[in-house]
Formats: structure tokens, sequence, C-alpha cells
């Protein structure tokens, strides 16, 4: 609820829809009231705030509970799909602090420490590295313990955030004085709170996409008077040719087209109304 990730993908799939020309005049239009209606929620309702995001959560929780993150060092281990999205927003959202790359396949840890400025460390080193570690942040598809309670032989404030499912980091560590350790149900359910603001927030959302659906079909529905609208515009150009003495200008045939469609809004006597436009013209002053 209340997340972009697919709002983004709606935007490149109609830009390239449209670079393809395989976007319809109409579907570009849908596609703006879509954005549009997502602007208009974030401005005016909570349905985004907060973050109930995982990835993202954990960068909050470091920055709560660990001080003066320039001069720390920060291990992550496990650099997959998700380790790689973890590792991409250590970077943008703590761009001083010291970070820390490690994998079982080791191409794909240097590979993202080159990308995100980090630097890469063997996987057959963690155990030595995890000790030096202010926070380790484990996200790893391993179906033992990789972080063990001999690792740490030095005393000193620890954060440890499991992100793998199953738990990767043995429960034992958490004994160790001067550590804190949450797993990834831990983190979740510090999102939870979020997400029942967030869900407070739908009436509001839905309110507005109500109105942006009923403006969208107002608009569609005036489309269907176009083909008349530009016929009666042909016309009463063609009728300025054949009639010189008529005066003629771009500015009355501007106001008894948009008149016309106007009354067109509301009537639906077609026959009639063209008819009178072409009164209203002839006998505009």
């Amino acid at each position: 609820i209340g997340d972009y990730e697919i709002l983004a993908q709606l935007k490149q799939a109609a830009r390239q829809a449209k670079e393809n020309k395989c976007l319809s005049p109409f579907m570009e239009r849908v596609v703006n009231y879509a954005l549009k209606s997502s602007k208009d929620i974030k401005t005016h309702t909570g349905l985004s705030s907060g973050t109930v995001s995982v990835s993202y959560a954990a960068i909050e929780i470091i920055r709560d509970q660990i001080s003066e993150l320039g001069s720390k060092n920060i291990l992550l281990i496990g650099t997959g799909k998700f380790g790689s999205h973890i590792g991409k927003n250590l970077r943008s959202y703590l761009p001083n602090a010291a970070l820390h790359f490690s994998n079982r396949t080791d191409s794909k840890a240097q590979a993202l420490a080159e990308a995100c400025d980090a630097t890469y460390l063997p996987f057959e080193d963690i155990s030595r590295q995890a000790d030096s570690a202010d926070v380790i942040i484990v996200s790893s598809a391993s179906e033992t313990y990789m972080v063990h309670p001999e690792f740490f032989t030095s005393e000193k404030p620890r954060l440890i955030l499991d992100l793998s499912v199953p738990q990767n980091v043995d429960p034992e560590v958490k004994k160790i004085k001067g550590v804190t350790l949450m797993n990834v149900d831990e983190i979740s359910a510090k999102l939870d709170e979020t997400i029942n603001l967030r869900k407070a927030e739908i009436p509001k959302a839905v309110d507005i996409l109500n109105d942006n659906m009923k403006d969208l079909c107002d608009w569609y529905r005036k489309q269907a008077h176009s083909p008349i609208l530009r016929a009666v515009k042909s016309q009463l150009y063609e009728l300025s040719e054949i009639q010189p003495d008529l005066e003629f200008s771009e500015e009355k045939i501007h106001k008894t087209v948009s008149s016309l469609a106007l009354q067109l809004d509301h009537q639906k006597n077609i026959g009639c109304q063209c008819i009178t436009a072409l009164n209203s013209y002839l006998h505009m002053n």
C-alpha cells in the first residue's frame, strides 16, 4: 500500500509503448490520469507516509541506533538480488559510511562493491572481518547459519540485522555483550504500525480516484462529438469562401464551435444543435 514500484513500471511501460508507436491517444490520456491520481494521493493523503520496505527499514534502524556513521564499518553479507538492493540503499542513504560487501560467489560481491564504491571482501574472510564490523547485515539464502558466536572476540557495541529467511545468524550471537541482533520478523513487526496508518488513508485515496475517474469519463464522453465539431468547423470555413460578403474571422468560427460543443454536452439532438450553431454564426455581430 502506497508503494511506488508499480507506478514506475507503468511509466516505463507507457514510455516504451509510445516510443514504439503502440500507445493510442486515448490510452495515453488514461495513463496521464493515473499519474495525476497518484500525485494527488501523495500530496493530499498519508497513504505513502513512513516505510514498509524491509530494506529501507534496515537503513532507518541503523540511523536510529548507530551514531557517527561516518566512522563505522558496515559489512553486508549476501549480494544477491535483495542484497544488491540493500547495498545500493546503503550507499545512497549512508554516503559517508565505510561499506564492505561479501558473498559466497565472490564475483557478485566484487561487482556490487565496484558499483557502490565499497570494499570487496572474500567470503572466506568473513569470520575475521565480522569482528571488526560495527554493523552487519546478512541477506543470504543459506540453509545453515553463516554468522556464529565465535566470530566475535572483541567486546564492542554491534548491530546485526538478519534479513535472511531462514535465519542465517546463530541466535546465540544475541547473548554476546554489546550485540543487538534483529531478524526479519522483528523488523517487519515495526512496519505493521505504518501499514495500519496507511490503511486508514485508503478512503481518502478512493475519493481522489473517483474524482479523477469522473473527469476522465467526462473527457471521453466529449470526444464522441469531435467528428461532428470538426465537420461543422470545416463547413464554416467553406461557407466563408463561397459567401465572401460574410464577415469571416477565426474568432467567430472558434466561438461558434465552442458554443456547439457546450450544447452537445448537455443535449443530444445533434441535428438541431448544428442548425442552431450555423444560425448563430450567420447572425453573429
